[in-house]
């Protein structure tokens, strides 16, 4: 039997044999969303970009311990919010990348890296001093 993919828009780039130069043995995968939100295209990460390799150093040494990172866990997969700085094609200074790298299991016991846009960071509010300032001691 035959299947037919309908116009169904890719849910993931692949990005392993690019991963594995990089000392990550599983397979991985970066969302289209990311890449989008950095003006990059699909087109881009076949050609192997340098912003690309400074994002998987980046995670390989996050998964290893030996870079700082926010690390959560949740019912599907180990998240590792990591980020570094890069510099994109045509521009002139370096830009931040943040991203979410996602290590989750499928159920056929396969491992898989996805990298993908990050929540924004949650905004720190200041308490206001609730102390009685009109009072002198």
């Amino acid at each position: 039997m035959k299947r037919h993919v309908h116009n169904q828009p890719t849910r993931h780039i692949n990005i392993s044999s690019l991963a594995r130069r990089f000392g990550i043995p599983i397979r991985t995968a970066i969302t289209p969303e990311l890449v989008a939100c950095y003006g990059q295209s699909i087109d881009s990460v076949a050609a192997h970009p340098a912003w690309l390799w400074d994002l998987l150093w980046t995670a390989r040494h996050a998964l290893a311990g030996q870079l700082p990172c926010r690390r959560e866990s949740t019912e599907s997969a180990e998240l590792y919010h990591i980020g570094c700085s890069t510099f994109f094609s045509g521009r002139m200074e370096p830009e931040h990348i943040r991203c979410c790298v996602a290590l989750s299991g499928e159920d056929d016991g396969d491992v898989r890296l996805t990298f993908r846009l990050s929540a924004p960071e949650p905004k720190l509010y200041a308490k206001e001093n609730s102390s009685d300032k009109s009072s002198t001691l």
